[in-house]
């Protein structure tokens, strides 16, 4: 009981209090909401302008991220924990459907691409998106859509699906990696052809 008490009090600390101040109540919605993505657009940028090296880290980090989202499902399954505005707590600014909140996706999603940079060695995009899936996180408590263990959840489950990806990947990403290569190819290469 104590951790739920817990849980409330940062929510409360962290959500939205002065509805009055519009900038932030915006800046706070579109962190929340439409920050991933610019992740997701950086990716795609990342994985187009980028060496092989780099494709592999774009692509990789993807499969991670798509593989931590399972994981969050299912442990949404197990620990089905309701939404602050479910319960009826603190001020909700954006529109949610009333599913369960534990662990966060929109944290998963990110902290898992910065963590799959991070143990790639690409230190210094990996910290910026960690910071990204911070301001994220905190932002999600802002607007009244998570609670702030929904976040750290998020961040656990990310780290530990990709310690568990990393051994798999450096034994097939690189066939995973020129097959979607050679597709992206294809698939340009007819793009190119038909302008």
């Amino acid at each position: 009981m104590w951790r739920e008490d817990i849980n409330l009090a940062l929510f409360h600390l962290i959500n939205a209090q002065n509805l009055d101040n519009v900038f932030a109540v915006n800046l706070g919605i579109f962190l929340a909401d439409y920050l991933v993505y610019v992740v997701a657009l950086f990716l795609i940028l990342y994985w187009v302008f980028g060496s092989e090296q780099q494709k592999n880290i774009a692509l990789k980090s993807v499969v991670i991220a798509l593989v931590a989202l399972c994981f969050a499902q299912l442990v949404g399954l197990v620990y089905p924990h309701p939404r602050p505005f479910v319960m009826g707590v603190g001020h909700t600014l954006i529109e949610h459907a009333p599913d369960y909140s534990f662990p966060s996706d929109h944290t998963t999603l990110c902290a898992s691409i910065a963590i799959s940079f991070l143990i790639s060695k690409a230190y210094r995009i990996g910290l910026v998106l960690l910071i990204v899936a911070v301001v994220i996180g905190i932002a999600r408590i802002y607007v009244g859509v998570h609670f702030p263990f929904d976040i750290m959840g998020g961040f656990v489950l990310s780290l530990l699906v990709a310690l568990m990806m990393q051994p798999i990947w450096h034994k097939i990403g690189d066939r995973i990696l020129q097959s979607c290569i050679a597709l992206y190819e294809m698939i340009m290469g007819r793009l190119i052809k038909r302008n």
